[in-house]
């Protein structure tokens, strides 16, 4: 079951290593789950992201300024492409 979780996590958390991008979440560690929270440079910009992926049909919540990404058992890693591809 791990497994199937594990990827999209990687691969969310290889896409906040681009410039202008935040994570929201801790990264350490101890406090990693499969729920990632993203942000971008401004609060405008997190809303105008969360707008682009509902656009993709990537279910993601908007949390004041952040973006909830949380992965599922049942998410699939075409989903987290679908999701990495929505975004700038």
């Amino acid at each position: 079951m791990t497994g199937a979780v594990a990827p999209p996590t990687v691969q969310s958390r290889r896409f906040l290593n681009e410039p202008g991008r935040a994570p929201a979440s801790s990264l350490e560690a101890a406090a990693r789950s499969h729920i990632v929270c993203l942000r971008a440079g401004s609060p405008k910009e997190t809303a105008a992201a969360h707008e682009r992926l509902r656009a993709a049909k990537v279910w993601t919540a908007l949390r004041g300024d952040r973006i909830r990404v949380s992965p599922h058992l049942y998410s699939a890693p075409e989903d987290v492409e679908r999701l990495l591809a929505a975004l700038p």
